[in-house]
């Protein structure tokens, strides 16, 4: 190649890559360029990788990580109900003041609410834990369970106006309501966020076939189903095939969550 067209393809060439330089600039920068070119392509590994903030995937859970989850919290509820058992709260149970058994119910409940945050963060990325609790969902949630609250009570005072009376009493409203706030909605929150809210996002996470997805939703509520032996065998003395309540109710749990995605409102039709 001739010294005239060598010079014609530098020029193009610079032009090209620095069309904001002048050519003295632009040949001064060429060994510049073929070294980082050449770096990048001979040395793939000194590319850094891309962050969180540059791509739209997040750290998500393995599906042994949501067992050893609900696991744990299998255990910690053996454990509780451990207390009735033994007759360790007989005491509590039979006073007529309510409020030391409430107290130790709101105490085991934030725990359990402990144990899982540090479970959840320790596998899996914070998201998982901020999701569920955005501040629309927690307004939408508890309108539509009041607006379902309003009608089936409507249609009580037309069915049965005298047991309405019975339950909408101010003892009764009085003695119904701390129980409510401090016991049955944690207790249901915590389960829902366990047992619907963490399998429906892993089998979203993974995206998992339908019959995988299927199947684990089948394996949880039968776990579901069965952490509740101790409660129903040691607290309530019910029989074993009571345990019929819990599965078909939790399979309706279920159905709401996945319809609605609403981690609230299915946490106030737990706990009604």
């Amino acid at each position: 190649m001739s010294e005239v067209a060598a010079d014609q393809v530098i020029a193009l060439f610079s032009s090209t890559f620095f069309p904001d330089k002048s050519p003295n600039c632009q040949l001064a920068e060429l060994p510049y360029l073929y070294r980082k070119t050449t770096t990048a392509i001979e040395s793939p590994h000194n590319l850094e990788p891309p962050t969180l903030e540059s791509t739209s995937i997040s750290p998500g859970m393995k599906t042994w990580q949501l067992w050893v989850i609900l696991l744990a919290n299998g255990l910690f509820a053996l454990l509780a109900n451990l207390l009735f058992y033994f007759k360790i709260i007989d005491p509590l149970r039979s006073s007529a003041n309510k409020w030391p058994l409430i107290g130790l119910g709101l105490m085991v409940y934030s725990i359990q609410a402990v144990l899982i945050y540090f479970l959840v963060k320790k596998y899996a990325d914070r998201r998982w834990l901020r999701q569920p609790f955005k501040v629309q969902d927690w307004l939408r949630g508890p309108a539509i369970g009041l607006l379902v609250w309003l009608v089936a009570n409507a249609f009580l005072i037309l069915r049965l106006p005298g047991e309405f009376q019975r339950i909408v009493s101010t003892n009764g409203f009085g003695r119904f309501l701390p129980i409510f706030l401090l016991n049955s909605l944690p207790g249901a929150l915590i389960e829902e966020y366990l047992f619907r809210y963490l399998p429906v996002r892993l089998a979203e996470s993974l995206r998992l076939s339908r019959q995988r997805t299927l199947l684990l939703f089948l394996a949880v509520l039968v776990f579901f189903t069965a952490t509740h032996i101790p409660a129903y065998l040691w607290q309530y003395h019910n029989p074993l095939w009571s345990l019929w309540s819990p599965f078909t109710m939790g399979a309706a749990y279920f159905f709401v969550y996945y319809a609605t995605r609403n981690l609230a409102f299915v946490t106030l039709f737990h706990a009604f």
